[in-house]
């Protein structure tokens, strides 16, 4: 946390305490996890953007993407991370459209719908 002014510093110094506590018993806001997604246009995943990802169950932690998660998401671009926006999801709908992963095991595409 900074102080804004023309030589911002840091809240972290010992003789900052009993402000920073101030604050932070202030405007305590509750604790939230998001759950950072990738987003790929223009690929044979077909993400809608503000609406619709899919992602299949080879991706990793895929399980801990259920309705009424919270996801920020992202894209590379030229080795740059550029953040998208956030969302919740609404619902999580399964389908297999034959995809298998290099060894042969079938990809359960999973689409989730965004609130």
């Amino acid at each position: 946390m900074l102080i804004k002014n023309e030589h911002p510093r840091s809240l972290t110094g010992i003789q900052y305490d009993e402000f920073r506590n101030f604050l932070l018993d202030t405007i305590r806001v509750p604790e939230e996890q998001y759950l950072l997604l990738l987003t790929q246009p223009d690929t044979r995943w077909e993400d809608k953007e503000g609406s619709e990802y899919h992602y299949g169950n080879n991706v990793p932690n895929y399980t801990k993407i259920t309705p009424n998660s919270k996801v920020i998401f992202c894209v590379y671009n030229n080795s740059k991370t550029i953040f998208l926006g956030h969302a919740q999801v609404e619902s999580i709908i399964q389908e297999n459209r034959g995809r298998t992963t290099p060894s042969g095991r079938p990809i359960i595409e999973n689409m989730q719908m965004i609130k």
